[in-house]
């Protein structure tokens, strides 16, 4: 059984965070997806599935050397429009405007969605009765791969010991 007081679902999803990644994305490639892809390397770490395409195409566009804008992301993935795309710009005040992406800003938000990521990953583990080692083990693979670099380990710790 889980202790639901100590992680809630609501803490393992971060919408508006992933959104200004990918609103940034959108309006300054340039600058946000170095940033991006330094600290959320899987496309899975966003828990939005439109959030995912959008990055993993980014993702595709920049190896391949080509230019990261509306019309080429649309193109080459037809679920994501064009009108599709510009709702991550104009929908929320809180969004990005061109001149305030910032590097640190980023930084800020790629954190939540790794923490966010992470805890998805425990949560789903313990919803799956897997014990305590196995979650252990888990998060030392994960942070292996460096993805959860900025969730300190005793939150960790206390999270998995919460398995009652």
């Amino acid at each position: 059984m889980i202790a639901k007081d100590v992680l809630k679902m609501e803490d393992v999803g971060k919408p508006q965070s992933e959104n200004f990644l990918i609103s940034s994305l959108l309006l300054s490639p340039d600058i946000a997806l170095p940033v991006i892809r330094k600290y959320l390397p899987h496309t899975e770490m966003f828990i939005e599935y439109a959030n995912q395409l959008v990055y993993s195409t980014a993702i595709q566009l920049a190896d391949k050397g080509q230019e990261i804008d509306l019309l080429s992301i649309s193109s080459t993935t037809p679920a994501l429009t064009v009108p599709k795309l510009t709702d991550y710009i104009t929908n929320d005040n809180s969004m990005p405007t061109g001149s305030s992406i910032n590097t640190k800003k980023l930084e800020t938000h790629c954190q939540i969605v790794r923490e966010a990521f992470l805890k998805r990953e425990i949560y789903q583990k313990m919803v799956n009765n897997q014990g305590m080692s196995d979650i252990l083990a888990h998060v030392a693979e994960l942070e292996r791969k460096g993805t959860d670099r900025f969730l300190d380990p005793k939150e960790i710790i206390a999270q998995v010991s919460a398995v009652v």
